[in-house]
């Protein structure tokens, strides 16, 4: 079991490799972008510093007030462009990894002998809802999974930054702030693997409902002459309240 699931996260660690290689400058692109949009904010500690330092007469650089400020809305300037640039790039860079993952999904269905049954993970016979669903839900979650590599990175630098950041301010404050977020870190982290059975569940249950839904179109003259239209519609209902 532990093997198995070794060669899966191999497996997943190769999918986003192969990905990221896919459109490579556009996705550098991208991660470079959003390490400047997600560590900007980090930034403005810096200026509120030394602008107080300029009222206590305190100052270092040898700023004025009017050299702050006017630093600071260029600056600010500056980091509305990225933004705009960087949603350009990661917009692009989304429609291009699902369309590739859509496009090789299809692709391998094609390929496939016409009487051969599509089967799930489980072992169970597919039906074309499903397979709806597994084009619509997995071309997103790797889509997500890439796409959110870029702003981690940037979410790295602004935790970094920001840290070292208080505590050339008062690093007793920086403790007391910090404690709380790590306790917060860990609960999450504890919590994470039930939100991942929850997700998983999720998708299930809305795969069924596709898969059924698919399956009433398809044989509605049969259920007619079977007389089972209020069984059918409370299987179905049943099947929607647990999705």
């Amino acid at each position: 079991m532990e093997t198995e699931q070794k060669e899966k996260d191999s497996q997943r660690l190769q999918l986003i490799l192969d990905l990221m290689r896919f459109r490579g400058k556009l996705h550098a692109d991208d991660a470079f972008l959003w390490l400047f949009i997600m560590g900007f904010p980090a930034v403005p500690g810096l200026f509120v510093r030394e602008f107080f330092n300029i009222l206590t007469a305190d100052a270092t650089l040898g700023w004025n007030v009017y050299s702050v400020l006017g630093l600071w809305i260029a600056l600010v300037t500056v980091n509305v462009g990225v933004i705009f640039a960087g949603r350009h790039t990661k917009t692009q860079h989304r429609f291009a990894i699902s369309a590739l993952v859509r496009r090789n999904m299809l692709d391998a269905l094609m390929q496939r002998p016409a009487a051969e049954p599509l089967q799930n993970q489980n072992g169970q016979v597919t039906n074309v809802g499903e397979v709806i669903s597994y084009l619509r839900d997995d071309g997103r979650q790797i889509e997500d999974q890439l796409q959110f590599l870029p702003e981690l990175n940037g979410i790295g630098v602004f935790a970094v930054f920001s840290f070292i950041i208080l505590l050339t301010v008062n690093w007793q404050v920086t403790v007391f702030i910090f404690i709380p977020l790590l306790v917060i870190v860990g609960v999450v982290q504890w919590t994470w693997n039930r939100i991942q059975k929850l997700r998983h569940d999720g998708r299930q249950a809305t795969q069924k409902v596709t898969g059924f839904i698919g399956e009433m179109f398809s044989t509605v003259q049969a259920i007619q002459v079977a007389g089972a239209t209020e069984s059918v519609l409370r299987h179905f209902r049943a099947a929607n309240d647990l999705r």
